[in-house]
C-alpha cells in the first residue's frame, strides 16, 4: 500500500503523532507532517503544495484541532482539491464536529493501549478509499495562510514609525478577537503582539487603557469565540453582549483623553507668558494708585492673544487625538480674544462717533465677549477632567470662573464709567491662577513624560538586540504552531 499521506493536526496532539506515523510507514505508506517547518508564507506554500501532491488527507480529531485555524483551512484545502479524508480520533471525539467529518468514517486512535488493534482499522478504512480526484486546471484559488494578520500586526507594532491613534485603535480592534480566540496559537499570538504595543512610547491614552483592558481578557479563558470562520464546527457564534450603560460611558471618555502623554511644554510657556503679562496692567494701576500710562492696557490685549494661542494649541493636540468636541472648543477661544482686542482698541481710541454704539461696544461687548472665553474655558476645562482628571483642568475650569465673576465687576465698571480698585486685585488674582495652570500642565506633562521613556521606548530599547530578535522569531513562528 504505497500512498502519501497528509497528516493534519495540531500542536497539543503532537505527542499522539508519532504512534501514527509509525503505523502508517509499516504499512508502506509515506506521511508527511510539518514537524521541521517554520512559520511565514513560504511554509504555508509547502503546505498547500503537499495536500496537492499527497493521496490521503488525514484529519486529527480532537478537540484542539476543532479550534485550529491551520488545520480548518488544511480541511477545507483538501477538500476543494478532491482528496480522500479521513479522520483519526486521537481523543474521545468531541461535540460539535462539523457535517463534513461526521458523515466519515472516524478510526478511534483515543486509547493508547488499543492502538495496535486500532491500526488494523486505520489500513482497513486506507485500503475502502477512493482514489483521489485529477487536479483542476487551473487550480482552485488557495486559501490564505491562517494567522497571517497577526503576522502584519507584529510588524506595524514593531515599527520604530509613529502610529496615529488612528492606526492604534486599528491594531487594537484586530488583537482583541485574537485574544477572545479558541484557537490556542491564535491566543498566544496575539498576547505577544500586545505585549510589544504596550511598551511603545506613542501610544495615545484612550489606546493605552484599552491595552490595560486586554490584557486582563487575555489573562482569562477563551470565550469561544474565533476571529475566523469556516472552522470545523458547525456551532454558530454566540452574538456579541449589548454595550452597558458604563462601556457606552467609557468609549464616550476616550474621545476626550487627549493630554496625558502629550508634551505641553510650549502651551505651558505660552499660558505663563499670558499670565506675567495680564498682570502687568492691574498691578500698575494699583501701585501708581490710577495715575497710569493708558498704554499699559494693551499689555492686557497680548495676554488675551496668548490665551488665545494656548487654547488653540490645545485644541491642536485634541485634534491629533481625534477629539472633535475639545478641538472645535478650544479653537473658540482665539477669535474671541481678538475680538476683545478689537473691542479694547476700538474703545480706548475712541473712534465711534455714534453715542449708542460706543455705549454698545464699551459697555455690553465686553463684558459678554468675557464671559463667551469664560464659559470656553470653564467647559474645556471640565471635559479635560471628565477624560484625564489632570490637576491643571481643574485650576483652568476655576480661572474661567474667576472670568465670569471678573464679567460682573467689568460690567459694573463700565456701567458707571469707574473701575473699583476690587476688580483690579480680582484681575491680578486671576491671573495669577492662570500663573498656576501653566506651570501644573507642564510639571504634569514632564513628569508623564519622564514616565513613559521609562516604561515606553526606554524599556523597549533596554532589552536589547538578542531579546528584540527572539521576540520577533516567537511571532514569526505562532503561524507555524498548531493549534
Amino acid at each position: 500500500m504505497e500512498k502519501t499521506i497528509f497528516i493534519s493536526y495540531p500542536r497539543a496532539n503532537r505527542a499522539d503523532l508519532q504512534q501514527l506515523v509509525d503505523h502508517l510507514e509499516e504499512m508502506g505508506c509515506r506521511p508527511w507532517f510539518d514537524a521541521s517547518l517554520h512559520g511565514g508564507q513560504d511554509w504555508w506554500q509547502e503546505i498547500l503544495l503537499q495536500i496537492r501532491n499527497c493521496d490521503v488527507f488525514i484529519s486529527i480529531v480532537s478537540e484542539a484541532g476543532l479550534n485550529s485555524v491551520a488545520c480548518a483551512r488544511e480541511f477545507e484545502w483538501a477538500e476543494t482539491l478532491g482528496k480522500p479524508v479521513l479522520p483519526v480520533a486521537t481523543e474521545p471525539v468531541p461535540a460539535g464536529l462539523n457535517r463534513r467529518l461526521i458523515s466519515k468514517h472516524i478510526v478511534d486512535y483515543s486509547v493508547p493501549a488499543d492502538r495496535d488493534k486500532a491500526a488494523r482499522k486505520l489500513a482497513a478504512a486506507l485500503l475502502t478509499l477512493p482514489a483521489p480526484q485529477p487536479l483542476a486546471d487551473p487550480l482552485p484559488t488557495p486559501p490564505a495562510a491562517p494567522l497571517s494578520y497577526l503576522t502584519d500586526l507584529d510588524e506595524r507594532v514593531s515599527s520604530p514609525n509613529p502610529l496615529s491613534q488612528k492606526k492604534q485603535r486599528e491594531v487594537v480592534d484586530s488583537l482583541e478577537p485574537a485574544l477572545r480566540s479558541v484557537d490556542p496559537d491564535e491566543r498566544r499570538g496575539g498576547r505577544r503582539i500586545l505585549e510589544r504595543f504596550a511598551i511603545r512610547g506613542d501610544l495615545f491614552a484612550d489606546v493605552d487603557r484599552r491595552i490595560q483592558e486586554l490584557k486582563r481578557l487575555s489573562a482569562e479563558p477563551a470565550l469561544g469565540q474565533s476571529a475566523h470562520k469556516g472552522l470545523l464546527k458547525d456551532t454558530p457564534d454566540s452574538a456579541p453582549p449589548a454595550d452597558s450603560d458604563d462601556q457606552r460611558k467609557e468609549a464616550s471618555d476616550r474621545e476626550v483623553q487627549c493630554f496625558r502623554q502629550s508634551n505641553l511644554a510650549v502651551p505651558a510657556i505660552v499660558t505663563a507668558v499670558a499670565a506675567i503679562t495680564g498682570a502687568i496692567p492691574p498691578l500698575t494701576t494699583l501701585s501708581t494708585n490710577y495715575a497710569y500710562p493708558p498704554g499699559v492696557w494693551y499689555f492686557q490685549d497680548i495676554s488675551r492673544i496668548l490665551v488665545g494661542v494656548t487654547f488653540c494649541l490645545l485644541a491642536l493636540k485634541a485634534e491629533c487625538f481625534s477629539s472633535k468636541l475639545l478641538m472645535t472648543i478650544g479653537y473658540l477661544m482665539l477669535p474671541i480674544a481678538i475680538l476683545q482686542t478689537i473691542d479694547h482698541v476700538v474703545a480706548a481710541a475712541r473712534r465711534l462717533s455714534h453715542d449708542q454704539v460706543y455705549q454698545l461696544a464699551t459697555v455690553y461687548a465686553y463684558p459678554a465677549l468675557l464671559a463667551l472665553a469664560s464659559m470656553v474655558a470653564i467647559t474645556f476645562g471640565w471635559l479635560v477632567l471628565r477624560g484625564e482628571r489632570l490637576a491643571w483642568a481643574v485650576i483652568l475650569a476655576a480661572w474661567g470662573g474667576c472670568g465670569l465673576v471678573m464679567t460682573v465687576l467689568s460690567y459694573m465698571a463700565r456701567r458707571h464709567s469707574e473701575v473699583p480698585p476690587i476688580a483690579d486685585s480680582f484681575l491680578v488674582l486671576q491671573n495669577f491662577v492662570l500663573l498656576a495652570v501653566a506651570i501644573l500642565m507642564f510639571r504634569e506633562s514632564r513628569a508623564s513624560l519622564r514616565q513613559l521613556g521609562a516604561t515606553g521606548y526606554g524599556k523597549l530599547f533596554s532589552t536589547g538586540r538578542a531579546a528584540d530578535e527572539q521576540d520577533a522569531a516567537a511571532v514569526n513562528a505562532t503561524a507555524s504552531e498548531r493549534g
